[in-house]
């Protein structure tokens, strides 16, 4: 289902909860104060929730409570991970079965769903391309090695070949940023906060999806 960040974060507080939601900047009206631009982003909140459904006779339905355990778990979460435009909360269930997703599909729109990890995994290999062929990506004895690479110069060189962003979060902390880049028969790695780059193989990406989304294998 579909959300304006005023309404995931009016969704937020009906959970009791007036923390940041994660990765979802709130927006700003006000800049006179927090207290006044929070009372507008949650005017505009509740009245998204009535329009969808998900609120009504100053009670959230059914529907609602569901999203509203969905952002819950989402929200309590310990470890996040980034790919694009997805965050995934990884750690939602004893069992490691699932994830609650957050995708901003566009400006200031989100969606929120709770996905088994297994089809959260099939939706990112069918959405980028060269994840498609990872069992041919070996690495490059040339370039297994970390060096020094300027940011700007891998946007020069890579500008047109196929990439996309990885992150993990854990305990509020960002433990991994990186290019992840396509490259004929291998994978850049591009170390975003050290400006380091090395080649992979195939396997190692799939490792490190396994690893940061926690998946029972």
């Amino acid at each position: 289902m579909e959300f304006t960040s005023e309404a995931l974060y009016a969704l937020n507080m009906l959970n009791d909860d007036s923390t940041d939601i994660f990765n979802v900047p709130i927006p700003k009206y006000n800049e006179e104060g927090e207290l006044e631009n929070l009372k507008i982003v949650l005017e505009k909140g509740y009245s998204h929730l009535e329009k969808i459904g998900l609120f009504q006779n100053g009670e959230p339905t059914e529907e609602g409570l569901k999203y509203g355990y969905i952002l819950k778990k989402y929200q309590k979460a310990k470890r996040y991970m980034t790919l694009n435009n997805f965050t995934c909360a990884v750690d939602v269930d004893k069992n490691k079965m699932f994830s609650h997703v957050l995708e901003k599909t566009d400006e200031n729109i989100y969606t929120l769903e709770r996905t088994d990890k297994m089809i959260l995994l099939a939706v990112f290999y069918q959405n980028i391309k060269f994840l498609q062929q990872l069992d041919i990506k070996q690495q490059s004895e040339d370039t297994k090695i970390w060096q020094d690479y300027a940011l700007l110069r891998l946007e020069a060189y890579y500008s047109q070949n196929e990439a996309f962003q990885l992150q993990y979060f854990e305990y509020d902390k960002c433990t991994y940023s990186a290019l992840i880049i396509d490259n004929d028969t291998e994978i850049i790695e591009y170390d975003l906060p050290r400006q380091k780059v090395r080649s992979i193989a195939g396997k190692t990406l799939k490792k490190q999806f396994v690893k940061f989304m926690k998946v029972q294998v």
